[in-house]
């Protein structure tokens, strides 16, 4: 037995010096950030969950720019959201992935906040936002891609979203908005698909991506997601590259990044359960053809945004992808000297490829 329990350890120190795709730290058991770092202009809302989608007073500074959050209870789930811009302007949706927040898009939503309305959030079970069912079963399916979906439809429509949106996802965001898009497309305009496989060789997919097996096991998960430095091993730090970076991200950044991860010490929990209740993602055919078809009722411009330097997602992985997608849809953009945080690695980058995106809605 303490063979095996070391041979665990071994394991997922293995994980940590392997993977570029998806991880993070624990609240529970993490330690002070490095140098102990103040997080300053840190979002507050004494109201709390009020059940309505009303704006918190007063808001907060970003780069000189406006945010506010609101606290919207939407189909007996409690979402934590930021937004900045014009409420009338076009509206920018972003969902995250792991082990990301609201604010990994901060960047993006300050630059883009001039012409449009931005909107970012919690998914279920991180940061700020409801952490329900935490303690569910394991494969219960609370915290399935697609049951988290449906959950979020109830939020847009609480936030008023009856218009179509340009709908921006990263990483296990994107998996999630696969089945926000396939349930109703026509509540979406565009959208920025980022860091996600989709169609090609599925077998070579999970063959880059072991973590979709190993993360099948919810307590192993836990035990690399608890790591007390994950987050500074992931993105980097005093200008260290990451695992999953291969460029410079400000300590600044990371710091914030690591305290949304640790707000409460549940989403390492929760997180993993996104894992476990979602496993179609061990399935070839899920990545090579079901995620494809899932698309076919799509009728608006999709960028495909991959990193140059992903080594879990080469771009490779997408030959063929923009032909198997309905014709003229889709585009294949992929965003040079970046890793896999492409939001923090190359924040310009990402912000034009979203403006080039929706320059196309006009012209589809």
């Amino acid at each position: 037995m303490k063979n095996n329990h070391m041979r665990r350890i071994l394991l997922v120190s293995l994980v940590i010096a392997t993977s570029s795709f998806f991880m993070g730290c624990n609240s529970d058991t993490a330690e002070e950030s490095p140098d102990n770092v103040e997080i300053s202009n840190t979002p507050n809302c004494e109201t709390g969950f009020t059940g309505e989608p009303i704006r918190c007073e007063p808001g907060f500074l970003l780069e000189g720019v406006e945010f506010f959050e609101r606290y919207v209870t939407a189909d007996g789930i409690d979402w934590h959201v930021v937004e900045a811009g014009d409420l009338d302007a076009p509206t920018i949706l972003f969902i995250h992935g792991v082990p990301e927040s609201w604010y990994d898009w901060h960047q993006q939503m300050i630059d883009l906040s001039s012409d449009y309305h931005v909107i970012a959030f919690d998914l279920k079970g991180y940061g700020r936002s409801d952490h329900p069912n935490a303690d569910a079963s394991v494969g219960s399916g609370f915290y399935s891609a697609s049951q988290v979906a449906t959950e979020i439809t109830p939020l847009m429509n609480a936030l008023g979203l009856n218009e179509p949106v340009t709908l921006v996802s990263h990483d296990w965001g994107t998996l999630v908005s696969s089945y926000l898009v396939f349930q109703d497309p026509t509540r979406f305009n565009a959208w920025a698909r980022m860091s996600a496989p989709l169609g090609g060789d599925g077998e070579k997919i999970l063959e880059l991506n072991t973590q979709f097996e190993q993360f099948q096991d919810f307590n192993f998960c836990r035990t690399v997601f608890s790591q007390p430095q994950f987050i500074f091993n992931l993105y980097g730090y005093d200008g260290e590259l990451g695992l999953n970076s291969s460029q410079s991200i400000p300590n600044a950044i990371v710091d914030r990044v690591n305290e949304e991860w640790r707000f409460n010490g549940l989403t390492p929990n929760t997180a993993c359960k996104y894992y476990s209740d979602t496993p179609e993602i061990m399935d070839p055919f899920f990545w090579s053809d079901t995620l494809v078809d899932m698309m076919a009722m799509i009728n608006f411009p999709v960028y495909l945004i991959q990193a140059e330097d992903d080594d879990r997602q080469p771009l490779h992985l997408f030959d063929g992808s923009v032909a198997d997608l309905p014709e003229d849809v889709a585009t294949l953009y992929p965003i040079s000297e970046s890793g896999h945080f492409m939001m923090s690695e190359q924040p310009d980058k990402i912000t034009q490829a979203i403006r080039e995106l929706i320059h196309e809605i006009a012209l589809f």
